[in-house]
Order: structure tokens, then C-alpha cells, then sequence
């Protein structure tokens, strides 16, 4: 018998996403965003939180969706991983909702494996794409090795 699990559902480029809010560290307003010369392009900036200085990722550049233009809906999604902070740059955050790990469907369900989804969620009207952090993460630590290598 599967329990509940809690996720972070937010919008990318009028799309809904999802993220298990293990990792999660809090999601807050936007900060002041100070520019990185020759950082990738889906490195926004780097920031200050609560004294620790971290990257901001746009992750609508990194998943190749149009970038939206940050407004007051954009949110950070301050995550730890590999215990690093990271800023993860979305369009709005929605709510913070439970699901039941054996309702999300297979990528697979759609007819190909997409890279960053672990899954689908039906949420009422909605379909969720259940984003898999630790996979997205450790393909922008690879890309951003390659490009140093170079």
C-alpha cells in the first residue's frame, strides 16, 4: 500500500510541472539577481540566500521552452542537492499538493522517454509533468564539465 507524498506543482511557459518537495528547501519571492559573465546560458545569475551565495537556473532556457519575462508570479525554488543550494527560476508557483506515487504514469505512457520527466500526474483538469531533479541536475553538472574540458 503506497502513502502519499507531497509535490510543488508551478508553471513553466503556461505548462504545469511538478517537483517532490523533498529537497525543497522554501520557495520565495524574487531577489536581486547579480550576472555571471561566460555562465551558461540557463545560469540566470547568482543570488544571496540567507547569506549563501547560489546559482539561479532558469530552468524554461534548460528544458528549451520560451522564456518568459519575470514578473511578480516568478518564484524561486531554493532546492539542496548534493549538499549544494540552488535557485531554480519558474514562472509562479501554484500550491503544494499531495499525489499518490502509483498514480503517476511512465514516461514511456506518451510514446517516448522524456529526458527530465519521471512521470505524469492527472491532477483534476491537469496533467503534470513530474520533473526529475536529480536527473536535470546531474545533466547540467555534465554539460557544464564538457564545456570546461573544452
Amino acid at each position: 500500500m503506497s502513502s502519499e507524498e507531497k509535490l510543488v506543482v508551478f508553471e513553466l511557459n503556461q505548462q504545469k510541472f511538478a517537483l517532490s518537495i523533498l529537497g525543497i528547501q522554501e520557495i520565495i519571492c524574487l531577489v536581486k539577481i547579480t550576472n555571471v559573465p561566460f555562465a551558461p546560458n540557463y545560469i540566470k545569475g547568482i543570488i544571496n540566500y540567507r547569506g549563501h551565495i547560489i546559482s539561479l537556473i532558469n530552468v524554461s532556457i534548460y528544458l528549451n521552452l520560451p522564456e518568459k519575462q519575470i514578473d511578480q508570479a516568478s518564484r524561486i525554488i531554493v532546492i539542496e542537492h548534493e549538499e549544494n543550494l540552488l535557485g531554480l527560476l519558474v514562472d509562479s508557483v501554484f500550491e503544494v499538493s499531495r499525489y499518490n506515487p502509483a498514480d503517476v504514469k511512465p514516461p514511456e505512457c506518451i510514446g517516448n522517454k522524456t529526458e527530465y520527466t519521471s512521470g505524469f500526474i492527472q491532477q483534476n483538469e491537469d496533467i503534470l509533468q513530474l520533473l526529475d531533479i536529480k536527473i536535470l541536475l546531474e545533466s547540467m553538472q555534465l554539460e557544464t564539465e564538457r564545456r570546461v574540458s573544452l
